[in-house]
């Protein structure tokens, strides 16, 4: 996301809480037939880390390939084809429908996204999935499970897996409103499919982990990089500081591994249950989706700002739109339900747009520009 429309939306933070298990999957469907539209597992691909399954399974005019998966103790991805004879795989897929994927324990890992390409054969479509490191077990004889936070604390060098996938819809709903017990199925209901199970083996990476506490400050401010994890898909940095007001602040930033840029991929406070005040220690993990071929090379963790969240309403841009006046910019903040506007009407000629916005909300106290930048030699 380039700086404008950061600066122009409202500021949100992907927060990754102790336990993710999530049954809404967000789909997007395009017409590229290139399997990968991630160049972080383009590249891991490219370099044999990713492992070719090439599994079928058929249940009735349906048939699902595993394609691939790879596995490291921060990531795992697993790719499938869908094929129907009717032409319209996509309508298989349900948002209230999310694969498991579990080791040979029943050790269940969390959901974390899906994306999907439609094949040059209309009949024909790549789903990629990808899951978190962290796993639950189910806890036999009740209805509760165990978070596995530290399921990859000592990694084979091989894992055994199962996917598992059933197509269609599995709660009945109505524009994506859950529709209660009992209701008539919409006309739209495609009735499930599957299950689809898969049992394969793929090697494990581990992580480079480096823990070399750099200290920087820029404005009185003090920060600590305390540790970074690395393994070939993801990079993940922990950051300290103390805050300096009783405020919510949240770090952003950007990584490099060697000629890699990496981008952010979610960030989630390691004191999570801490409500913040002035003076206490907030650290945050944040992640990065960044390539690392396992060769020894520099990893720059470069910190640009810490910031507080605006409000989903247009308060916290009016503030704004009152400070920028001051400059003589002028913006237009329109607020409808559920979505918030902001048009730029004008702005002095030589003045920088996005500066300006950094600016007042400096002024504002809601923004502090760095950068703090730290430097990690990886082995």
């Amino acid at each position: 996301m380039s700086s404008i429309s950061r600066l122009r939306s409202i500021k949100s933070y992907i927060a990754l809480p102790v336990l993710v298990i999530c049954l809404l999957i967000g789909f997007t469907t395009t017409t590229n037939a290139q399997e990968y539209n991630n160049p972080v597992m383009q590249a891991a691909r490219d370099a044999g880390l990713v492992t070719d399954i090439g599994i079928s399974k058929t249940i009735g005019d349906t048939t699902v390939t595993l394609a691939w998966a790879y596995a490291d103790t921060q990531n795992l991805e697993v790719g499938y084809r869908l094929k129907t004879q009717d032409n319209k795989p996509d309508q298989l897929l349900s948002p209230y429908n999310s694969p498991n994927l579990s080791d040979d324990t029943g050790a269940m890992f969390s959901y974390s996204s899906s994306r999907s390409n439609k094949e040059q054969q209309p009949d024909e479509l790549t789903v990629i999935v990808s899951y978190y490191a962290q796993a639950v077990r189910p806890i036999k004889g009740t209805d509760n499970f165990d978070i596995l936070n530290d399921y990859f604390a000592s990694p084979p060098d091989k894992i055994n897996l199962t996917f598992s996938l059933t197509l269609g819809d599995l709660l009945p709903s109505q524009g994506g409103v859950l529709l209660p017990k009992g209701s008539p199925k919409p006309a739209d209901y495609i009735d499930p499919v599957g299950p689809f199970n898969f049992d394969f083996t793929v090697p494990l990476y581990p992580a480079i982990i480096v823990k070399q506490a750099q200290t920087i400050q820029v404005k009185g401010l003090s920060m600590t990089l305390q540790q970074v994890i690395v393994t070939p898909t993801k990079t993940t940095a922990q950051i300290c500081f103390k805050l300096p007001d009783s405020q919510d602040w949240i770090p952003e930033g950007t990584v490099t591994l060697g000629d890699n840029v990496g981008y952010f991929a979610g960030g989630s406070p390691v004191d999570g249950k801490v409500a913040p005040a002035k003076g206490i220690n907030r650290c945050s993990a944040l992640a990065f989706s960044v390539f690392h071929d396992t060769k020894p090379t520099t990893l720059n963790v470069n910190i640009d700002h810490i910031a507080t969240s605006l409000g989903e309403g247009p308060d916290d841009w009016n503030k704004i739109k009152a400070e920028l006046a001051k400059r003589n910019i002028k913006i237009e903040v329109v607020s409808v339900p559920h979505a918030l506007s902001v048009n730029v009407l004008s702005v002095p000629e030589g003045v920088d747009y996005d500066q300006a916005v950094i600016e007042a909300r400096e002024a504002l106290g809601n923004w502090l520009q760095g950068p703090w930048t730290f430097k990690v030699d990886l082995p």
